[in-house]
């Protein structure tokens, strides 16, 4: 007599395996979440780092000081920051870059600029603290004075 064997998968079997995809994706999706919010971070750090090394190139070409202006937009609270020779307004060509929402400028950063000078060199030490609000984590873009240096710094839990 030739015996025959069922190749199906019972109900159990399947339940066990629904049950650890299930476990998994718990277990997955906030650090998927946690990454969404570090990348928009580190991209408006990158994009303010470009805008000071932009504005740094723009002073020794040109042989004008440049600044960066960080401020708070009146009219809807968003942060924002252009490049500018006046303090006023963005250059020709230029415009204000809006910060992602749920991001802001820490407070020593809210209403003040980065100048450049023909040199390359800053007008002051400075850090930019950029703030994520929901997850309290911050990115820190620093100047040095004497070289007009731009980097961008670890990302702190605060």
């Amino acid at each position: 007599m030739i015996m025959r064997r069922d190749k199906a998968v019972t109900l159990t079997e399947m339940l066990v395996v629904l049950v650890i995809i299930g476990v998994l994706l718990t277990v997955s999706i906030p650090l998927f979440s946690r990454y969404g919010e570090t990348t928009k971070l580190k991209t408006a750090a990158r994009s303010v780092v470009t805008a000071l090394r932009t504005a740094r190139t723009y002073a020794i070409s040109r042989n004008t000081t440049y600044q960066v202006r960080f401020e708070v937009m009146a009219d809807d609270g968003r942060h924002a920051f252009f490049i500018s020779t006046d303090g006023d307004d963005p250059i020709a060509g230029e415009k204000r870059y809006m910060l992602f929402s749920g991001l802001e400028f820490g407070t020593d950063t809210q209403d003040t600029a980065v100048a450049f000078f023909p040199a390359g060199s800053a007008d002051a030490d400075a850090q930019i603290e950029i703030e994520d609000v929901s997850s309290e984590n911050a990115i820190i873009v620093s100047v040095e004075e004497t070289t007009g240096r731009v980097r961008m710094e670890a990302i702190v839990d605060e």
